[in-house]
């Protein structure tokens, strides 16, 4: 570019290779100011010497176009490494918020497991109430019927007397006792069976709810489990990624 300049100035090659070192530096400032170079006093010096200096010249200028491009290709390479460093970054940061995600589905997972262990201990007591009221049920039971039996022994008692009597003295106050043990015969025999029932379905009930519960806190458990065990492992591939991205980032910027 330079030979080429100064060969439109001075006309021919001959003129080119005599011109001296003032109309060299007339015609460098006139291509300086040309080209919107800023380099005229550094020019200005090397212009001081002889002709010899144009060929170092255009050898200075292409080793500047050569690093030129040089430049630019680092800078073109230097671009697309950052890119693929924020393409590569966006994807740590998805892999960070799926990895807070899982978290907080464990945090809530265990809460609901907590409340699900409170309510599994609240109706385990409560059973142990209901075994230990069954307990005390069998013991009135139990007394009920030997007064049931005494009641029966008493009114065999009594009718065994009463047929000894026959028709020549019924007596009153026998038919009164006689019908008195039976309806406390009867009354005894329906106290039995409604607490009896009342015990049964009382324990029916709360092993009923505990069985349910059971199976909620059995299922909940499960679901702990497999988002830990899931959670573990996005950690350790987010931990992985990580390392490799950051290998890739190095080496594309290297």
């Amino acid at each position: 570019m330079v030979k080429a300049f100064f060969l439109k100035h001075c006309g021919t090659k001959a003129g080119y290779e005599l011109v001296n070192s003032d109309s060299i530096f007339r015609i460098l400032t006139e291509f300086c100011l040309t080209q919107g170079l800023t380099f005229l006093p550094v020019i200005r010096v090397l212009c001081s010497s002889s002709v010899p200096f144009l060929q170092e010249l255009e050898e200075a200028e292409e080793k500047l176009t050569l690093r030129t491009k040089e430049y630019k290709e680092a800078i073109k390479h230097r671009e697309s490494a950052k890119a693929d460093f924020e393409e590569l970054n966006n994807e740590l940061l998805d892999e960070r918020s799926k990895t807070r995600r899982l978290e907080k589905e464990a945090t809530e997972v265990e809460t609901k497991l907590a409340q699900l262990q409170s309510r599994v201990d609240t109706l385990k007591a409560d059973l142990r109430k209901a075994e230990s009221a069954r307990h005390e049920i069998d013991m009135e039971l139990t007394k009920a019927k030997q007064a049931a039996e005494s009641e029966r022994l008493l009114k065999e008692g009594l009718q065994a007397k009463l047929a000894a009597f026959g028709d020549e003295t019924p007596g009153e106050e026998a038919r009164r006792l006689g019908e008195e043990l039976e309806r406390l015969n009867e009354r005894h025999a329906e106290i039995v069976a409604q607490e009896d029932q009342k015990r049964k379905q009382l324990v029916e009930h709360y092993q009923g709810q505990l069985a349910e519960l059971q199976s909620q806190f059995e299922e909940k458990d499960n679901e702990l489990r497999a988002l830990r065990a899931k959670l573990e492992e996005e950690r350790a591939q987010f931990a992985l990624q990580q390392e490799q991205n950051s290998k890739n980032v190095e080496v594309r910027v290297e």
